[in-house]
């Protein structure tokens, strides 16, 4: 079963949702900050998809599960732009300097 599959049923199946949406929000606020970033992005997107689609029988208030789960990918997602950023510039400064030892040689 994929992580939205899981949440989904998680929360659907609750005595108590709204305890439920609020463990499964820290759960996936401190994988997003401490776990490999693969694994943030994964449940962030699957927690907001399921939130999104969850009927809410009670009404309960989702927004501020909700909005800490996006700001803690966005933060995840910024952090992952950066790194990806600096491993590019640091290829690309490989390629010129190895491109500049070649124009020497020739």
């Amino acid at each position: 079963m994929d992580k939205y599959s899981e949440i989904m049923v998680e929360i659907e199946h609750s005595d108590n949702p709204r305890q439920t949406i609020e463990t499964l929000q820290r759960l996936v606020c401190g994988v997003c900050e401490d776990g490999p970033p693969r694994e943030g992005v994964q449940w962030a997107a699957a927690f907001l998809a399921a939130l999104s689609d969850y009927q809410n029988p009670k009404q309960l208030p989702l927004l501020p599960d909700f909005s800490e789960v996006a700001e803690s990918l966005s933060f995840l997602l910024t952090d992952v732009q950066h790194e990806l950023e600096a491993s590019w510039a640091l290829w690309r400064a490989d390629v010129d300097q190895r491109h500049t030892d070649k124009m020497k040689e020739d």
